[in-house]
């Protein structure tokens, strides 16, 4: 399916976005629990360098975006291709959250358009411990792309409460 997103999903900007409305709403993660994750993020582009991101949570917020890294300064990878990326994201903006088989852990697990790797087996499962705040923050996606409040982010944390 061809990415639907206006915005540029691959882009630094997006990220730095989405760690803007993380840090602008704890009360979405706090019942979650804090979390430690260094998260890298590997955006395949077809006529283009991929993007490659290092991502750093602490407790509930979003310390860091920045580019390029070596794979020992991440706990672990989350790489796929342009499309996989914007079509996740397309589901969030379209439905408040992620849904089904678009969610972040579903697309890694299944591992037919993106995969999760680590140099350490113990990054990985870092990944997974903390996945469902991971999801949140990418379901900030439509907010992050100037949407205002998406619908559903507000049940989304009651569920969690």
């Amino acid at each position: 399916m061809a990415a639907k997103t206006a915005v540029a999903v691959d882009s630094k900007e997006f990220f730095d976005a989405l760690g803007t409305v993380m840090n602008a709403h704890p009360e979405r993660f706090d019942p979650l629990g804090w979390f430690d994750l260094d998260l890298g993020v590997v955006i395949r582009r077809e006529s283009a360098e991929p993007l490659v991101l290092a991502l750093r949570f602490r407790g509930s917020r979003c310390e860091d975006v920045r580019e390029s890294f070596p794979d020992d300064n991440v706990d672990c990878v989350v790489e796929g291709p342009l499309a996989a990326w914007a079509e996740m994201v397309d589901d969030i903006v379209a439905n408040g959250h992620a849904t089904g088989r678009q969610t972040l852990s579903s697309l890694v697990l299944l591992g037919e358009t993106m995969r999760l790797r680590g140099s350490d087996p113990l990054g990985v499962d870092r990944f997974f411990r903390v996945a469902e705040s991971v999801q949140v923050f990418f379901d900030g996606a439509g907010e992050a792309l100037g949407a205002g409040t998406v619908p559903g982010m507000e049940s989304l944390t009651e569920e969690v409460a």
